[in-house]
């Protein structure tokens, strides 16, 4: 320091002002560059409610790519549990208390999951947050006239294959004769009955299809639990009764597949392991990834209007082990990269230690005796020599 001020001094004018110059421009650089980037902020809007597993397993995807202690982001989550409702006066009401909650607060980018909130957004994202990107996820209800024009939307369709659903039964249950499908009447239930009604028409007219969109659970029950062996169940989304009680899904396949005598298939990853056989199965966990890489790219940059929304969601076959042999179905005829779970341990596996310890022990007597085997030899050679 005391170089500096030295030659500070022994220079003339010109010099000091253009070294002084020089400080403050280093200066400026160096706040630019040390000073953090602002942290930016995401809105996570879901259709449904805190307890619903389906939007856990997003919410735990999106989570997974915003870590908030590596990223720089924000996660606010919102509920607009529009299973209790969602009339215009309600969705007033969801419009009033979003615009008092975030009126000071900047958002970046907004994820949402399922039709109800694409909805809102649609109506409403302009006048509560501005034209911002939203990144949509869990989505059924999709064509030409969806977003009414709006731009800077894009996302994933939950494309859930009720055909090859329906087509893995047949392989399960060869003489297929009947298929029981249960659907409430809330906007995924009504839109996904009718998908499976055009399906019927178009691929399986030759086999009956009964639709319980109007009866209660018990009501359920009763009209299926004396159904005829070669009758299977399709459990499409039944979170609200005829009456307007909520339920939970995982609960409403435990019961109808305790009460009934027939094979029970549905689409989605949060009822697998809760009786039903299997299914091509939907991951909300996967829906929340894909959503959040999405999001990412935009906030690293990327255009909006550069990145196409993907028409088809991933998904698997999966069974049930237990539900199969439940029913003694043939597991032979299986479509490719069927993920089969809870499989009957085999005998290797039931034993594994035992075998270890046994494999163990049988190797260290075969090296000993391998060992004084050679080392008599080497004593009758030696007293032979």
């Amino acid at each position: 320091m005391q170089r500096i001020i030295t030659f500070f001094c022994r220079i003339n004018l010109p010099g000091k002002i253009s070294f002084l110059l020089l400080l403050i421009i280093f200066g400026l650089f160096y706040n630019s560059y040390s000073q953090p980037s602002p942290r930016k902020k995401i809105l996570v809007l879901h259709s449904y409610h805190i307890t619903y597993l389906w939007t856990n397993n997003i919410t735990k995807g999106v989570l997974s790519v915003f870590d908030e202690e590596k990223t720089n982001i924000d996660i606010s989550v919102e509920f607009l549990d529009s299973k209790q409702s969602f009339d215009t006066t309600y969705q007033s009401i969801v419009f009033n208390m979003l615009s008092h909650k975030y009126n000071n607060q900047d958002i970046d980018l907004i994820i949402c999951s399922d039709d109800d909130a694409l909805s809102f957004l649609i109506d409403y994202r302009n006048k509560l947050f501005g034209e911002i990107p939203v990144v949509f996820c869990g989505v059924n209800e999709f064509g030409p006239n969806r977003l009414k024009g709006q731009k800077l939307f894009t996302g994933l369709i939950e494309t859930v294959d009720i055909e090859n659903t329906i087509k893995l039964a047949f392989d399960l249950t060869p003489k297929l004769e009947k298929i029981y499908v249960i659907a409430d009447n809330t906007t995924t239930g009504t839109k996904l009955r009718l998908v499976t009604d055009s399906i019927r028409k178009a691929k399986f007219n030759n086999i009956e299809f009964e639709f319980l969109n109007e009866l209660p659970l018990q009501g359920i029950i009763e009209r299926t639990q004396n159904a005829s062996q070669n009758a299977s169940i399709l459990i499409l989304p039944y979170t609200t009764e005829i009456s307007g009680r909520l339920l939970e899904m995982e609960k409403v396949v435990e019961i109808i597949s305790e009460n009934s005598p027939v094979p029970v298939y549905s689409l989605w990853d949060f009822v697998f392991n809760h009786g039903i056989v299997g299914g091509k199965i939907l991951s909300g966990y996967k829906q929340g990834v894909e959503s959040a890489i999405i999001a990412e790219r935009i906030i690293n940059g990327e255009s909006i209007s550069d990145i196409p929304i993907i028409m088809q969601s991933p998904s698997d076959f999966m069974i049930d082990y237990s539900q199969a042999k439940r029913f003694h179905l043939n597991l032979n005829n299986l479509p490719p990269n069927t993920i089969i779970e809870n499989k009957e341990p085999t005998f290797f596996e039931k034993n594994k230690n035992i075998i270890f310890i046994f494999n163990s022990l049988f190797s260290i007597l075969l090296i000993l005796f391998v060992f004084f085997f050679f080392r008599q030899k080497k004593k009758k050679n030696k007293l032979i020599s």
